[in-house]
């Protein structure tokens, strides 16, 4: 396991991280969505301190297209 030298929470977008920096200099932001019944854990490695709203832009995408698909499926 690797050592962490920096955790903090962090908003981003509107949204609340965990942000995790690790011994070896990697760098995490994660945090837990709640989509129907399932938890589904958002991690995001190696990020930079560019541009957080492409981030944010990017984690809904992912997660309406996972909502969109549970939807197709239960109209099938």
């Amino acid at each position: 396991m690797t050592d962490v030298i920096e955790r903090k929470n962090v908003l981003l977008g509107n949204e609340n991280y965990e942000y995790i920096k690790t011994k070896e200099g990697d760098e995490q932001l994660s945090r837990i969505e709640n989509v129907d019944k399932q938890k589904i854990n958002i991690i995001l490695k190696n990020v930079s301190q560019g541009n957080s709203k492409e981030i944010e832009n990017y984690v809904i995408d992912v997660l309406s297209d996972l909502y969109i698909q549970r939807n197709v499926k239960k109209l099938t």
